[in-house]
């Protein structure tokens, strides 16, 4: 796991620098997460076609729904696990658990105050030059 600085900001609030614990995949991880997404979506299908009248519904829709989760977690390079940081709202130090891919300007709630803040990635040093 990896910490990388982030800032939470909220609109008409001064942004607060925060942490971001992330996870960093390799190609082999990333395709046995997606090899288990598929085999177990498929499984859950195989097993749903002995459900009377759902299987109807939930054995396509698993059966799509497989390649799909597979894909997304094919190409999830860099996962979000947590933040830890203040609330630019309510201001209190808080750790903010959260899961899917890591990108610019993906939100987090905030239990305290209810809003919901956007994570951005710091700028680097040289950058105001």
């Amino acid at each position: 796991m990896i910490e990388r600085e982030i800032t939470l900001s909220l609109p008409n609030c001064a942004d607060t620098s925060a942490t971001a614990t992330v996870v960093e995949r390799s190609l082999a991880a990333r395709l046995v997460r997606a090899g288990v997404a598929l085999v177990s979506l498929w499984g859950a299908a195989a097993v749903c076609v002995f459900v009377p009248l759902l299987h109807f519904v939930l054995v396509p829709a698993l059966f799509v729904l497989g390649p799909v989760v597979a894909a997304l977690r094919l190409f999830e390079r860099v996962s979000l696990v947590a933040v830890r940081g203040a609330c630019p709202r309510c201001a209190v130090e808080r750790v903010f658990h959260a899961s899917g891919r890591f990108r610019d300007g993906r939100t987090l709630h905030c239990d305290g105050c209810g809003n919901d803040l956007a994570l951005r990635s710091r700028p680097p040093a040289d950058a105001s030059m």
